[in-house]
Formats: C-alpha cells, structure tokens, sequence
C-alpha cells in the first residue's frame, strides 16, 4: 500500500510519512478493492485531470475514507442533478460533509 501511494502521488519518503499521518486508515485499506477505485471515482469526477484528483487526494487524505456506492456517487449525481458545478471544492463536500450540511447545500444551491 505504501508503495502504490509513493508511485501514485511521486511522494519522496517525508511526503508519504506526512500522508500517512494524515490518514493513518489508509494503511488498513485495499489497493485494488478501495484506495484505486476511489482515485478513479475522482479523476471521473474531475473530467478526466488526474493531476487535480491527486492534488485534491494528496491535500486531503481522508477523501479516501468514503463509500463509493453509499456516498460519494450518489452525491455526485445528486450535485449534477442539481446543477452544481463538480470541482475540487465541491468533492471535498461530497466527501466530508455531514448529511445534514449536504442537503442544505444542494437545497442551497437548486435556489440558487
């Protein structure tokens, strides 16, 4: 796992440490089952720009921590539905916002 962050993000020792004490979790996580899906899931997100997906990961680690079918695709598609505008800001809410501050959110944003 350690490996596939370092070559994933190009982090130098310190960097991967620093990750990792971020979110030391993501050591209890599965390479192909979780932590490569979820890069995925971002990138898609993101239009296909890897580099931001990684920026946005690397920045905030625990964007990794989340449910691909009970969280975060499911925002997404709520977040399009609604026509809000997918980008780094938006999927870190899609990630770590509560579920009461989603929908105030999307309920903010569908007034909007």
């Amino acid at each position: 796992k350690m490996e596939w962050i370092q070559n994933c993000f190009a982090m130098t020792e310190e960097a991967l440490s620093e990750f990792i004490l971020k979110f030391p979790s993501i050591l209890s996580c599965n390479v192909e089952k979780n932590l490569s899906p979820t890069l995925n899931f971002y990138i898609e997100a993101l239009g296909g720009d890897e580099q931001r997906a990684l920026s946005l990961l690397q920045s905030n680690p625990t964007l990794f921590a989340y449910s691909l079918e009970k969280r975060l695709q499911p925002r997404l598609e709520e977040a399009r539905e609604v026509g809000i505008a997918v980008d780094a800001s938006c999927l870190r809410r899609i990630g770590q916002n509560s579920d009461d501050l989603w929908y105030a959110f999307l309920i903010r944003n569908r007034l909007l």
